[in-house]
């Protein structure tokens, strides 16, 4: 499914629905602000991105209930107080919490309004809006759009991952009976030169 915001095809209703069942359900960014479907809109109109990838991506990296990165409250790194980073971005090494909290700070997300819109474009700039716009070819990068080399810019190792998502994807669009399946969305689907007519093993 291509990743990439289409105002005719993504919803507010339908990031709701990817959104049921975690705390940011029917809830409002920074206590009183807009829903966080309505950021989650906002951030696809910021970055060009789906706002059901950016839903997906931000119940992947924090869950259902809060992570230690989007708590507002920090006793261990009270530096961080205020700061959010809804994507992990940064988020690696030996203090996955104190690294993400300063790229945050790094960043200014001093809400989580500005994570969620904000923090949007680096996946946007990095992957999407750079010809890997699909779970497929953020793993395996076959476009090679604007590069020197191909087959090096991957957003993850792990092999199994546009499997995984794409089930967790399906999911979404068929929680709590939604129909969110049936709707129109937009595919890519790479077809490759000389390929075997059979399946290989």
């Amino acid at each position: 499914e291509s990743q990439s915001y289409n105002p005719n095809l993504h919803t507010a209703a339908g990031v709701e629905t990817v959104l049921t069942g975690s705390f940011m359900s029917n809830a409002k960014v920074d206590g009183n602000g807009v829903t966080f479907a309505q950021a989650i809109i906002d951030a696809a109109i910021y970055s060009n991105v789906s706002p059901y990838f950016i839903a997906g991506r931000i119940l992947q990296e924090v869950g259902t209930s809060r992570s230690s990165l989007v708590l507002g409250t920090y006793p261990s790194y009270p530096e961080f107080n205020g700061y959010y980073n809804y994507y992990n971005i940064g988020a690696g090494g030996d203090n996955v919490v104190y690294n993400g909290l300063s790229k945050a700070k790094e960043n200014g997300w001093d809400s989580e309004y500005k994570s969620i819109v904000y923090g949007s474009s680096w996946i946007g700039n990095n992957y999407i809006n750079a010809g890997q716009d699909t779970g497929y070819f953020q793993k395996w990068d076959v476009k090679c759009k604007g590069r020197s080399s191909c087959f090096s810019h991957q957003y993850m190792q792990n092999i199994e991952a546009p499997y995984s998502e794409a089930l967790s994807t399906y999911k979404a669009y068929k929680k709590n009976n939604s129909s969110m399946y049936l709707n129109s969305y937009v595919f890519y689907i790479p077809v490759y030169s000389n390929m075997p007519e059979k399946t290989v093993l």
